[in-house]
């Protein structure tokens, strides 16, 4: 029998009283232009953390809800009211980390014999384990439109590799020649992302068709890819060579080697990191300047803001911390300070939304 999807309801009311260029210079927290309405996401009854990892155009979203040691990966959609459990393995506790337009979802789940396992859940028949290279563990931390799935799993000796799972095939996207990769994500062409061990560093990879290439650094020894568009936009974060900073950067597909970095906000910052992006390019994630500030970065115009400046601070968000996702519609999920307590959000803009925020081949879509 076909499970039903919980659901969840987003509000959208709000109104622009100022341009764009107001946004750097406003002081008063309550004269800040509203960009933004933004909601909590659900947690289960007596959750104690919970942590939103993905979200599709349909603003399906997933992630996992913990009550005490327990934790289940879950789906929320925005035009009801419920959260919906996806279960697990036979262990205690999963986690959802990607969603595709289908709302096929991938994650990793504890089995029975406390073994983390990557898993496959749609709403006809459930969570199943996807399988490994061999050994005893795995993660699916993407998966597209085709139904491809990457991550990782544990070859027979136990070496981490990073994973294709298609058409029911376990498939070993190999190394850059180090001991260890790990694909972090897909997109709907078939090329994955993600890291690779490689003499003793860790280099972002791209593994396209047969190639697998290594991507670049910010002139440091380490770099690693999070998520690519389907555009061929490849983002993520690298060492610089000011020791112990990392920048999120950008790039494309087909020039790997340079890499724009994405500077972090504020005189005061010191890192930046790369998680989500959809196909206009806006590229979402954490600045970090003491304190932890999710972000919104338009590459085709050099824009960034700070999300806690576009929301309305009336509505009890002191701030927005992390921003993990955001689809091609320009809707926006991470976690925030809500009445004191860290709270899963989700961020939708308005038609009027300024185009430095929102081209306008998002707001079409």
């Amino acid at each position: 029998m076909k499970k039903k999807l919980a659901h969840v309801l987003f509000t959208s009311a709000m109104t622009i009283t100022a341009g764009f260029s107001d946004l750097a210079h406003a002081t008063d927290t309550n004269s800040k232009p509203v960009f933004y309405s933004i909601s909590a996401l659900p947690s289960f009854a007596g959750s104690s953390s919970d942590e939103v990892m993905a979200i599709n155009n349909s603003s399906l979203a997933t992630g996992t809800s913990s009550v005490g040691y327990f934790g289940h990966s879950f789906a929320f959609q925005s035009d009801a009211h419920e959260i919906y459990s996806l279960g697990s393995l036979g262990g205690s506790f999963s986690k959802g980390l990607s969603i595709n337009s289908l709302g096929q979802i991938v994650g990793f789940s504890f089995n029975s014999q406390n073994q983390i396992r990557p898993f496959y859940w749609d709403s006809i028949s459930g969570m199943h384990d996807l399988g490994t290279l061999g050994g005893g563990r795995g993660t699916a931390n993407g998966i597209n439109d085709v139904g491809q799935a990457v991550g990782s799993s544990s070859t027979a000796n136990g070496i981490q590799h990073a994973t294709l799972w298609q058409n029911g095939n376990v498939i070993d996207l190999g190394t850059l020649g180090g001991n260890g990769s790990e694909a972090k994500a897909i997109n709907n062409q078939g090329t994955a992302v993600g890291w690779s061990y490689i003499g003793g560093f860790i280099r972002g990879v791209i593994w396209n068709g047969n190639q697998k290439i290594a991507l670049g650094t910010l002139g440091g020894n380490n770099s690693y890819a999070t998520a690519i568009s389907d555009k061929g936009v490849v983002i993520g974060y690298a060492d610089t060579s000011t020791n112990g900073r990392a920048l999120a950067y950008w790039t494309q597909v087909n020039s790997p080697n340079i890499l724009y970095p994405i500077w972090p906000l504020g005189p005061n910052g010191v890192a930046t990191y790369a998680y989500g992006v959809n196909h206009c390019g806006q590229i979402v994630g954490t600045s970090f300047d003491g304190s932890s500030k999710a972000f919104l970065y338009n590459s085709l115009t050099g824009v960034m803001v700070d999300l806690s400046d576009t929301i309305d601070r009336t509505t009890g968000w002191s701030g927005l911390t992390n921003a993990v996702a955001i689809n091609d519609s320009g809707v926006i999920v991470g976690q925030g300070i809500y009445l004191g307590q860290r709270k899963m959000f989700i961020l939708t803009p308005t038609p009027i939304c300024p185009y430095q925020l929102v081209p306008d081949t998002c707001k079409s879509n």
